[in-house]
């Protein structure tokens, strides 16, 4: 006797797997010019994304009906809700002498939730009834569900200021302080500051007679971004709820179990970056090059640490470690070829990069 199994035919003509979706999107806006350069601009978005899915594999089938195992179904609701507010107030000036200037304010927040709830059973012996009916199961050990609920929230505080004389010499000022919730009590916000500095060499008075010169500019930058892409309660003592660690007898019984280890100093992972770069466009862009040297150091990186199981705990969430990057970049662009019928355009990038785990 042969190995029993639903061969792919029974199982696309028999087995109810149907999945409902539907989304919601609202952007709601609002833009007032106060005059004088200024400017607010203020939106409001709320996504929502809902699905449910429902499975069912009925008591006939080959197998099922072999192991006497009776239909098994499947519900599973999902849903998830996003809330996002971005409010900047813009400033914009130009003084005599070939000084402009622009600055602006913001402020964002930013909230996400998502909800899930599934439901599953086997030994349904009423195939008529299929998935609606997730009670019908013989026994209650037959039974099995799960849900969980996922909330993050974000603010962030930001500005900006670029300053240029004459188009020559542009300067940039940024600054954000971000908070998320997902960081510890006393650690949710970091700050990021940067800067940038660009010499537009072709705009001197000095290289107005280089006629076949477009752009020849040299680049500066500092500045620190932060990572806050990890999930929820990582820095929280958590409980998992397990039905088969006890057995007295025939019974399982419901137990409480700690699941992972707080941290109470879990913060941000954050990157300091240096960046030194040119641009070369000559002969109406036929021939482009762009040079870049750059440094970035990365410290208290998130991770997922092995812990010693002596504490009851294999791993916790810590930051830990630090990485260095340096590296080279240069792309070289040419217009070989332009008719109204033909173009032939060749691009060479050439890149390094040298990655250290400092820590």
């Amino acid at each position: 006797q042969g190995q029993v199994f639903n061969n792919p035919y029974i199982s696309a003509m028999n087995i109810d797997n149907d999945v409902d979706k539907w989304e919601m999107n609202i952007v709601p806006w609002i833009k007032v010019d106060f005059g004088k350069g200024f400017t607010l601009n203020s939106n409001l978005s709320f996504t929502r994304d809902n699905h449910l899915t429902n499975y069912y594999s009925p008591s006939y089938l080959p197998v099922a009906e072999a192991r006497k195992t009776g239909g098994t179904a499947q519900r599973a609701y999902w849903d998830q809700q996003k809330l996002l507010s971005e409010t900047t107030l813009n400033y914009r000036k130009s003084i005599r002498g070939g000084h402009d200037i622009e600055a602006l304010v913001g402020f964002t927040a930013s909230r996400r939730t998502q909800d899930n709830s599934t439901y599953r059973g086997t030994g349904f012996m009423n195939d008529d009834t299929g998935y609606y009916n997730m009670g019908g199961a013989m026994s209650p050990s037959d039974y099995s569900m799960s849900s969980y609920r996922y909330l993050k929230t974000t603010m962030s505080a930001l500005g900006r200021v670029n300053y240029n004389y004459a188009r020559r010499y542009y300067l940039t000022f940024t600054f954000r302080a971000d908070g998320a919730s997902n960081f510890s009590m006393a650690r949710k916000w970091g700050f990021f500051p940067a800067a940038a500095f660009r010499w537009s060499v072709s705009n001197e008075p000095f290289m107005r007679d280089v006629w076949w010169l477009n752009d020849l500019s040299v680049r500066v930058s500092a500045g620190r971004s932060g990572n806050d892409a990890i999930s929820s309660y990582l820095s929280m003592n958590t409980i998992r709820l397990s039905q088969s660690s006890w057995l007295f007898g025939d019974d399982t019984l419901l137990s409480s179990l700690p699941d992972r280890l707080a941290n109470d100093s879990l913060t941000w992972e954050t990157t300091d970056s240096y960046n030194l770069g040119l641009n070369f466009s000559a002969w109406q862009s036929r021939v482009n090059i762009e040079a870049d040297a750059y440094l970035s150091v990365t410290r208290d990186l998130l991770l997922s640490v092995r812990n010693s199981q002596t504490t009851g705990y294999n791993t916790y969430f810590a930051n830990l470690g630090n990485t260095r990057n340096i590296g080279v970049e240069l792309s070289i662009n040419t217009k070989n070829v332009r008719t109204p019928h033909f173009e032939w355009e060749t691009t060479l990038t050439l890149s390094h990069n040298d990655q250290k785990v400092t820590d």
